[in-house]
């Protein structure tokens, strides 16, 4: 990330990992389009962390509070359960590429 290497104590880096809050985030690829480029921005605030075209960023999201609950309850499930989801056949065919499987609950 822009020639630092980070990971000495407190210093963001592989093994300090810095939380950032996405600000920005836009599909740049047409809806049609089987891939799905974004352009990101996050708040780095006082990291000391710059980036520059052609660095790479690990993203670890987090979804807004109430959200996972909201979801575990309306499944049914307690959040502690190991719940496997097979696809049928035809749904692997039809996925083949693909590289998100979207799940519709309800």
């Amino acid at each position: 990330a822009g020639g630092q290497t980070g990971g000495g104590e407190g210093v963001p880096g592989p093994g300090t990992p810095y939380l950032a809050e996405l600000k920005v985030n836009t599909r740049l690829a047409a809806q049609e389009h089987s891939q799905d480029v974004r352009h990101l921005e996050v708040a780095l605030g006082s990291s000391g962390l710059r980036y520059s075209p052609g660095d790479s960023l690990a993203m670890w999201p987090q979804p807004p509070a109430g959200v996972v609950e909201a979801f575990l309850q309306r499944c049914g499930l307690d959040g502690e359960t190991l719940v496997e989801v097979a696809l049928k056949e035809q749904m692997a065919n039809q996925l083949e590429g693909e590289k998100a499987i979207v799940v519709s609950v309800g």
